[in-house]
């Protein structure tokens, strides 16, 4: 059920005789906690309302658009105003003509609120689980925020399409600290997700001091040329990330697009092959939507299967541009076949596993990826040593020939898939 402020806006929206438009209303409660150590410094409890209106303008074979926003008390005079100047603005921009969506039905099951208790309860319990890591004489927590929301998010377009459904999302920051006999280091964690696992926060924040020790024990890598490189969730997202993103229709249109419909993304079999599928909804992504942003409904399509580009995908504009029939809207979470090792039979080898990066780069152009690692795991065959001081690099276009994907899922914003890859790559 729309609000009745969406419907005010709505309603005024017409008054001036404008033809096409689109409204995001946001509402978000939140609760967070701010420590130092582990005492609590700050808690806030915040309300805000977001709404922002869209206006479009069809002209000479274009469609102008202009974006405002309405802060909650906006009287119906000053609404009108904003609704008027942007409707002018809309004149400036001369995009390509195309049609918004259409209404369609809406499957809106998997979309509820899980936060049964109220929200400084969660973030309290959160707290708790995270502290019961902070057991180390060495090692402790720095500093701590969690953030809690429960969001109410509505869309309403001039096509009919009009939408409401909830959301849930936790954020954490953490910053471990360890005192080594070498040197004092601090490490950064983040985690989002739109359900709290009290079970899996203790273990993530156990591994995150664990990993503090081992910077602050870890020692140059030196003498190692080449390696059989492990890499983690939040890389393995960014390589299976870097061909969907081949496959928009934004992509192709600007001529930025490496595949079509078709063609092989990974070749050979030295490769686990990738069957990759966009989809609406995954349980701990605070991406989804059963829409995207201009209104389309999203379904669930695959877009690589074992290894070939299957489809394409993208938002109304940029899909009609490309003379798209119907397109199938821009999705932001992606759904990834397991591969075929687990990460026991991964380490069982000599290997150089990248735990922490300065900063993961992908380049598109040139298929670069790899960079500075502040903390690695090398494992020469007989022990393990923490390592730091070195960079890996690599093509995607040709290492993804060569990628072992594991059995062992990782569910993170916008990703569900394996774990971990393998890959051999160049140690600099």
């Amino acid at each position: 059920m729309i609000n009745k402020e969406v419907q005010r806006i709505e309603n005024l929206i017409k008054s001036c005789n404008v033809v096409d438009y689109k409204i995001n209303y946001k509402n978000t409660s939140s609760c967070e906690l701010y420590y130092v150590l582990n005492k609590l410094e700050t808690a806030r409890e915040v309300n805000v309302e977001e709404i922002n209106v869209t206006i479009y303008k069809d002209f000479d074979g274009f469609k102008g658009s202009s974006v405002f926003t309405i802060s909650p008390g906006y009287s119906d005079e000053e609404i009108k105003e904003k609704i008027n100047n942007a409707y002018e603005r809309c004149s400036y921009v001369k995009n390509k003509h195309f049609n918004l969506p259409e209404k369609e039905a809406i499957d809106l099951s998997p979309f509820k609120s899980d936060f049964d208790e109220d929200l400084n309860t969660i973030a309290t319990n959160i707290a708790k689980q995270i502290f019961k890591a902070d057991v180390y004489r060495e090692g402790w927590i720095n500093s701590t925020e969690i953030f809690v929301s429960k969001i109410t998010n509505e869309f309403l377009s001039s096509k009919g399409v009009s939408v409401c459904y909830p959301m849930t999302k936790v954020m954490l920051e953490i910053i471990p600290t360890w005192s080594g006999e070498k040197e004092e280091v601090e490490l950064y964690f983040t985690s989002q997700s739109s359900k709290v696992k009290y079970e899996s926060i203790f273990d993530e924040v156990n591994n995150v001091l664990e990993n503090a020790k081992n910077r602050s024990e870890a020692v140059k890598l030196e003498n190692v040329k080449i390696c059989k490189v492990i890499l983690g969730q939040d890389e393995v997202r960014s390589a299976i990330k870097e061909f969907t993103g081949h496959l928009a229709y934004s992509s192709k249109f600007r001529h930025m697009s490496k595949y079509n419909v078709g063609d092989l993304i990974q070749q050979g079999d030295e490769c686990d092959k990738l069957t990759v599928i966009a989809v609406p909804y995954l349980e701990n992504s605070t991406l989804s939507s059963p829409i995207d942003s201009l209104g389309t409904v999203l379904k669930e399509t695959v877009l690589i299967e074992d290894g070939k580009a299957v489809n394409m995908y993208g938002d109304a504009q940029s899909g009609q541009y490309l003379g798209v029939e119907k397109p199938i809207g821009a999705f932001r979470n992606v759904l990834v076949k397991p591969g075929s090792k687990t990460y026991t039979e991964m380490t069982s080898e000599p290997y150089l596993e990248c735990l922490y990066f300065s900063s993961f780069q992908m380049d598109s152009f040139t298929g670069y990826y790899g960079g500075e690692v502040r903390l690695g795991i090398y494992f020469d065959g007989v022990k393990k040593v923490p390592v730091t001081g070195f960079s890996i690099s690599g093509n995607i276009y040709e290492d993804i020939n060569k990628m072992r994907f594991s059995k062992e899922i990782a569910s993170i914003e916008g990703y569900e898939g394996p774990k971990y890859l393998e890959v051999m790559m160049s140690i600099n």
